[in-house]
């Protein structure tokens, strides 16, 4: 009876060693785990951060080329009001010199006429004048037939 007593505490020491050193291996194995769900955990959370500083700077780029594009829309407003402005200065000096084109060329024609005007009051001036000594040596041919 006593060695099966012996026998029987034995065994219950033994299942209480298999019992110990299973809980130890289960212990030792739950803190692997849990030492690589932190390690997980703190990979996560870098991943985390960089990710924060890497939207972070995304928002800041971001805002720049919303700015750069702010900037370079109101540039290319002020191109196009200097382009307008260069065009109605080229439009208005275009003007200007068809004007004075024109002007000349009135100019020129007014002389032109002139000239001719002149020319033919020159030429019916010589024609009246030939036409009163042909009147007046009329006349006079006219008296002297008389006279005789």
């Amino acid at each position: 009876l006593e060695a099966a007593l012996a026998a029987s505490q034995a065994a219950v020491v033994a299942a209480e060693a298999d019992k110990q050193a299973s809980k130890e291996q289960e212990d030792s194995q739950l803190g692997e785990r849990i030492r690589e769900l932190e390690s997980a955990l703190g990979r996560a959370e870098v991943v985390r951060k960089e990710t924060q500083e890497r939207c972070a700077l995304l928002d800041t780029d971001l805002l720049a080329k919303r700015e750069e594009l702010e900037r370079l829309a109101a540039d290319a407003q002020g191109a196009e009001a200097q382009a307008e402005a260069a065009a109605a200065e080229a439009e208005r000096r275009v003007c200007e010199e068809l004007s004075a084109g024109f002007e000349a060329r009135i100019q020129a024609l007014a002389r032109q006429h002139e000239e001719e005007v002149r020319r033919e009051k020159e030429a019916w001036d010589g024609r009246r004048k030939e036409e009163a000594l042909a009147l007046e040596s009329s006349l006079e041919a006219l008296r002297r037939l008389r006279e005789e």
